[in-house]
């Protein structure tokens, strides 16, 4: 028991000295990772992103009303500059810029 005790304090010493000198290894990872995260999405089809949001929210109404709802999402989706940016990429074997796409600059 004495052994459980002090070994729980070292680790709980050892937490504080990190947190202090701003040194722990998990944290940084974490930002670093959410920082990839965000970019990421960032970088990504704003449009595409919402309508699936939208269409999350309203799932539960029924599977026929929630594949009419996303049979009109992907098609307007797919005449949009994003869905052109997609299509082209894919196509060109490219990254998709979808950025490029939300400023109205063609993707080819």
């Amino acid at each position: 028991m004495h052994r459980r005790r002090s070994g729980y304090r070292r680790n709980i010493r050892a937490r504080h000295l990190s947190y202090a000198t701003g040194g722990n290894p998990a944290d940084e990872r974490l930002a670093e990772a959410v920082d990839v995260n965000a970019a990421t999405l960032a970088a990504g089809p704003k449009q595409a992103f919402s309508a699936t949001k939208r269409l999350l929210d309203q799932s539960l109404r029924g599977l026929a009303d929630q594949l009419e709802q996303e049979s009109g999402s992907i098609a307007a989706r797919g005449d949009s500059a994003e869905g052109r940016e997609g299509i082209q990429a894919f196509v060109a074997k490219r990254p998709p810029d979808f950025r490029k796409a939300a400023r109205g600059e063609s993707g080819a």
